[in-house]
């Protein structure tokens, strides 16, 4: 493990890197259309919950499941079905979850790391822009999707003026 890997559970022999830049991942094309509907869905009709785990630092950062115990969210989609489709068709969602993450303004996460190694996750930013610093890397994610292991110790932030989704 790296100085940086903190997960409760690793599984020996996984390769450990904070960013995945070489991976080929199916596209997914959402339309600036489309990621307005997802602000407007889920941030305006306050369709979210809060991300829970007690790793919110300050303000808000909330949480919209899509898929998730091996399934997709039927009442969910309902707010999103394009998106819930697209993702659907370009094979994601068939392991643990898919869900809309917001990061409001003036909002922070403290340093957190997932429980385990064995699952990367994929972020795909739609509104908004956020900073994240994983392991010893800081990006700024806004338009890009970008892989990362979550078994790193990491944070996110939004310093902008509009929610980051």
């Amino acid at each position: 493990t790296a100085v940086h890997q903190r997960p409760g559970t690793l599984t020996p022999g996984l390769k450990g890197q904070p960013v995945w830049t070489e991976l080929q991942l199916p596209a997914v094309d959402i339309t600036p259309e489309e990621k307005e509907n997802i602000v407007q869905a889920v941030i305006y009709k306050g369709l979210f919950g809060d991300m829970g785990g007690g790793n919110t630092k300050e303000g808000v950062w909330g949480y919209f499941g899509l898929y998730e115990d091996g399934k997709w969210l039927s009442e969910e989609c309902k707010a999103v079905p394009r998106i819930c489709k697209k993702l659907q068709a370009a094979g994601y969602g068939t392991v643990g979850k898919t869900y809309v993450s917001i990061l409001y303004p003036s909002s922070a996460t403290y340093p957190h790391s997932a429980p385990s190694n064995e699952i990367l996750h994929l972020i795909i930013p739609t509104s908004g822009s956020t900073n994240l610093r994983i392991a010893d890397k800081n990006l700024v994610l806004s338009e890009e999707p970008v892989v990362i292991d979550p078994s790193f110790d990491k944070e996110f932030s939004n310093e902008g003026a509009d929610a980051a989704v």
